[in-house]
C-alpha cells in the first residue's frame, strides 16, 4: 500500500470540466471557480485501470476574493451511473456536501473540516454565482483541498 499525503489536484479526464486557470508565465495551473454558475469538477480520485485510488478529504476551503458576496453549491458526485451506462456526469448520483445556495460574503472562507471519504473515480464539484446580477465568468473564487490518497487493491 502506497500513500500520498499533500494539496490534492486533479488530472482533468475529458467528462470533467476544468476550472483551473493558468498564472501567468510559468503555466502552473491554479484553483478558481468562475462566477459562471456551471458546475465544475474541484477534485477527481483517480481511477485508471490497475492504479485506482481512493481519498479521505481532510479539508475544503473556499474563498470569496470577489468584491460581493457570492452563492455556493458543494457537491459530491458518485462515479456510479443512474441510467443507460453512459458518461456523463448528468447520469451520475450527485449530493449535497453544504446548504443550497449558501452565500458566501466578501472576504469570507466556508472551510469544510469532516473527514469524505471519496472512492476511486468520485468526484468533488461547485459551482459559483454572483448573489446579486449577471454572471461574471472572469471572476474567481479560490478553492484548496487538502488530503490523502492510497492505492485500491
Amino acid at each position: 500500500m502506497s500513500l500520498l499525503i499533500r494539496n490534492l489536484t486533479s488530472t482533468i479526464t475529458p467528462r470533467m470540466k476544468d476550472c483551473r486557470t493558468e498564472q501567468t508565465g510559468d503555466g502552473t495551473k491554479i484553483n478558481r471557480i468562475p462566477l459562471d454558475g456551471e458546475i465544475y469538477d474541484l477534485y477527481a480520485a483517480p481511477s485508471a485501470s490497475g492504479a485506482s485510488r481512493a481519498a479521505i478529504l481532510k479539508s475544503i476551503r473556499i474563498v470569496n476574493t470577489h468584491s460581493a458576496p457570492v452563492v455556493i453549491n458543494l457537491y459530491y458526485t458518485d462515479n456510479v451511473l443512474t441510467s443507460g451506462g453512459g458518461t456523463s456526469p448528468t447520469e451520475c448520483r450527485r449530493r449535497r456536501l453544504a446548504p443550497s445556495n449558501m452565500v458566501l460574503a466578501s472576504g469570507f472562507a466556508f472551510i469544510e473540516d469532516s473527514e469524505i471519504t471519496v472512492e476511486s473515480g468520485a468526484r468533488i464539484q461547485a459551482s459559483a454565482k454572483p448573489e446579486t446580477g449577471a454572471v461574471q465568468p472572469s471572476v474567481l473564487i479560490d478553492y484548496v483541498i487538502g488530503g490523502v490518497e492510497r492505492d485500491v487493491s
